[in-house]
């Protein structure tokens, strides 16, 4: 992407400091999603356990 460039935000500090907090942004984002993700698995693999103990039929 364009942030990555080290182009983007030097000699400019008001486009570094917003790359800054775009990159902050982007990073909270990304963790977000891997955890929602991870807990998305868990909740798949517990309910296939729930499902194959107790034979469930939805």
């Amino acid at each position: 992407m364009l942030l990555s460039d080290p182009r983007d935000c030097r000699g400019r500090p008001k486009n570094k400091r917003l790359a800054i907090n775009i990159n902050k942004r982007y990073i909270w984002l990304a963790f977000l999603g891997r955890m929602l993700f991870l807990l998305n698995f868990v909740i798949y693999f517990i309910f296939n356990n729930l499902q194959t103990s107790q034979n469930i039929h939805i």
